[in-house]
């Protein structure tokens, strides 16, 4: 009995603060702006309290941290690669491949 009145309260709490907060089109925007810059502490709020309530926006905020994190460790491999193709051969290893490449002429 004090499980239920207590869901049906947080659901109207849940339901009553969703209606007086920003809609999901207007807190989207902060979400992302809020991974490159520090945001007001009135935004930080709204977006904290829009999150408690909209599970929609709770996965995008994942999806775009999983984005990110994917992005830079596929930049860390890809640097690696680009140092590893810079290392030039020695004139001397060059050599030895253009021997061991050369067809023996027939005669």
């Amino acid at each position: 009995m004090r499980v239920q009145i207590f869901e049906n309260l947080r659901r109207r709490l849940l339901i009553g603060l969703a209606h007086r907060l920003p809609p999901c089109e207007e807190i989207t925007p902060l979400i992302s702006a809020a991974m490159e810059k520090s945001l007001s502490l009135r935004q930080c709020v709204l977006i904290k309290l829009h999150l408690f309530t909209c599970g929609l926006c709770r996965r995008y905020k994942l999806q775009l941290h999983f984005m990110r994190d994917t992005a830079q460790i596929h930049g860390r491999d890809t640097q690696a690669e680009n140092s590893l193709l810079r290392q030039t051969l020695t004139s001397e290893a060059r050599e030895r491949m253009k021997r061991a490449l050369q067809v023996p002429s027939s005669q």
